[in-house]
């Protein structure tokens, strides 16, 4: 209906509740006499986030799971049958230990009975625990939370909105309730504040908190990539190989790079690209010029076999910036990099396949360059696990020339 009369008045009423992010502070334990919400003001916590919701009529709700409003939102959608999507940055005991029990083993008990829930949809971030389990962390797993949401409204024509249980004060890092609403006001999308100013109390003094200290590992998006057929090339082609096709991909580097920010990392070998990058717009333009390229390169003329082909495989996740002592240059290493480099081999040549935490990151962007495309729950190659993946394609009135070559992605 939607393509056929995109101003039928019946679309209104089919049309789903909106897709709903939701952020907020965590509860004091019983008995604190600070924190940013008061255990003592749980009740009048739980009825202005109740009043909130049953305001928005969400269609889905996508979040973390830390005490005090994480927990609150995620109870009443489930008592409701609302898709709940909770995502967690690492490890479950973690996870709990870190964000949950602080407050108390009431709020454990609560936050295993939304996990064990039938309708909840639990994803992690990282399945295991990083040694630091810095805020980089827990500001990754926002955002993803947000990107899905974003996405999760485009698949379903709903809108996309935020639920945000807030005190009023700045942001003091990375990460936490007032930086995730910062993020989200970025994306120009509709914002609900449900105010909690009132329901803490300061420690005494009243003085600052003291900043965080600088994250050890950091957010990033990895481009992995190899060319089909590559194992096929006599030894007199590799130097035209490394010519057309490698030059290819430094050109399209360069380009990205000239338009989004250089890459922070870009090595080769043999026919394999490795890339990293500061933002997934950047990775995607990346990989979107490299294929565009790819497409219009005169193999035959250049005496390479004509079905050569460049499989792309896109992540972002919190990686080590580690010097390599090898080579002694600068590196990076993680989890979030062998699962990058997991989805390029399951990745059809000619194509750009990229894990939902990628398109997450990207749909936080106002100037996306690309536009991802579910795929579907796809098997991760040596046995790595189920990934939900999407295909990457030049985004609708992409504005250069090379992004639009890249119709093939």
């Amino acid at each position: 209906m939607t393509r056929i009369a995109p101003d039928h008045p019946a679309l209104a009423l089919l049309r789903p509740g909106p897709a709903l992010h939701h952020a907020g502070h965590m509860i004091a334990p019983r008995g604190a006499r600070a924190g940013r919400i008061l255990w003592r003001n749980e009740a009048a916590l739980t009825a202005r986030i109740h009043v909130a919701l049953e305001r928005i009529g969400p269609s889905s709700v996508h979040g973390s799971l830390a005490s005090g409003s994480d927990v609150i939102v995620a109870e009443w959608a489930l008592e409701r049958g609302i898709e709940t999507w909770i995502h967690l940055p690492f490890a479950l005991p973690d996870f709990l230990d870190r964000s949950v029990r602080p407050a108390g083993e009431l709020w454990v008990r609560r936050a295993r009975a939304c996990l064990r829930n039938p309708r909840s949809r639990v994803r992690f971030l990282s399945a295991g625990a990083p040694a630091d389990m810095c805020d980089e962390d827990f500001a990754a797993v926002s955002r993803v939370a947000m990107g899905a949401a974003i996405l999760r409204a485009g698949r379903v024509l709903a809108e996309a909105t935020q639920l945000l249980v807030w005190d009023g004060r700045e942001p003091n890092g990375v990460a936490g309730a007032a930086a995730d609403g910062a993020v989200w006001r970025r994306t120009g999308l509709a914002q609900h504040v449900v105010d909690v100013a009132d329901l803490g109390a300061p420690a005494a003094g009243g003085r600052p908190q003291a900043n965080a200290p600088a994250p050890t590992r950091v957010s990033r998006a990895v481009v992995f990539g190899d060319v089909k057929n590559f194992s096929k090339l006599k030894e007199a082609q590799l130097p035209r190989f490394v010519e057309t096709v490698l030059g290819a991909a430094h050109r399209a580097a360069e380009e990205a790079g000239a338009r989004r920010g250089r890459a922070v990392f870009l090595n080769t070998w043999g026919d394999g690209v490795f890339a990293v990058w500061e933002r997934a717009g950047a990775a995607a333009d990346f990989a979107l010029t490299l294929q565009g390229m790819m497409a219009e390169l005169d193999l035959e003329a250049a005496g390479l076999p004509p079905d050569l082909a460049i499989r792309l495989g896109l992540h972002a996740g919190v990686m080590w910036p580690l010097r390599d002592p090898v080579t002694g240059a600068p590196n990076f290493f993680g989890e979030a990099v062998a699962r990058a480099a997991r989805i390029e081999p399951i990745t059809k040549a000619g194509r750009i396949f990229v894990t939902e935490e990628f398109a997450a990151e990207l749909a936080l962007e106002s100037d996306e360059p690309a536009k991802p495309e579910y795929v579907g729950e796809v098997e991760a190659a040596k046995g790595y696990g189920r990934f939900r993946l999407y295909r990457l394609s030049p985004a609708a009135g992409t504005r250069s020339k090379t992004c639009a070559r890249g119709s093939g992605a």
